[in-house]
């Protein structure tokens, strides 16, 4: 429990409820809200208890390890809630993400592995380094792509909505300001789903039809 983690390291520093809340900035009945847990700390709370030397390692992860240990920690956790939280709100499912994860993660399996006292070892880690990074770019594109919300590149969405203009006028056809909205959906699903770069007339043609 964070709270008698933190009670735990007002003991351990030796001091009173007082001493530590007036140290900690807060009110002694604050303090022990933290302590109870009724209460759970900020970050400002947490900055100021780091400068009188409480172990904020321990107080947050209930084990004590270095500052960069539990950077890293603290990382691989707020990236998987970060990447959950980006599908959502992108209406991807988990499975569009635990399928991006096991794609890029069957790709590097592959990769040559080296041993770490190969001599060209530190050369290798680099280049594998890279290339993760380069397969999780590779998979986020990917995971937008599906995205009902997210449309398209700038540049294909300003082709896209020429073409349409030109098919509409040669066509000599109006659409309503919904209609158009709707052939742009359609145009930006059939892009996507051909790889999403080029943007053909018969998409604009077949997107024209299917919104009116």
């Amino acid at each position: 429990m964070l709270g008698k983690r933190i009670a735990d390291e007002r003991q351990r520093l030796g001091m009173s409820l007082t001493e530590f809340a007036r140290r900690a900035g807060v009110h002694r009945n604050t303090q022990t809200r933290y302590e109870s847990g009724e209460r759970s700390p900020d970050a400002g709370y947490l900055d100021r208890l780091q400068k009188i030397e409480v172990n904020i390692p321990y107080v947050l992860f209930g084990r004590n390890m270095s500052p960069e240990e539990a950077l890293e920690n603290a990382l691989e956790e707020e990236y998987a809630e970060l990447g959950r939280a980006f599908s959502e709100e992108l209406g991807l499912s988990n499975n569009d993400l635990l399928l991006a994860c096991s794609t890029v993660h069957r790709k590097m399996e592959a990769v040559p592995a080296k041993r770490p006292d190969d001599n060209n070892f530190e050369v290798f880690f680099h280049r594998y380094q890279a290339q993760l990074k380069n397969e999780f770019i590779k998979a986020a594109n990917e995971l937008l792509a599906k995205s009902p919300l997210v449309i398209l590149k700038g540049y294909i969405l300003v082709e896209l909505i020429e073409k349409l203009e030109f098919v509409l006028e040669a066509k000599k056809l109006v659409l309503s300001p919904r209609n158009k909205a709707q052939a742009i959906m359609h145009l930006c699903q059939a892009v996507r789903a051909s790889g999403g770069e080029r943007v053909e007339l018969k998409m604009v043609e077949a997107a024209i039809e299917s919104s009116t």
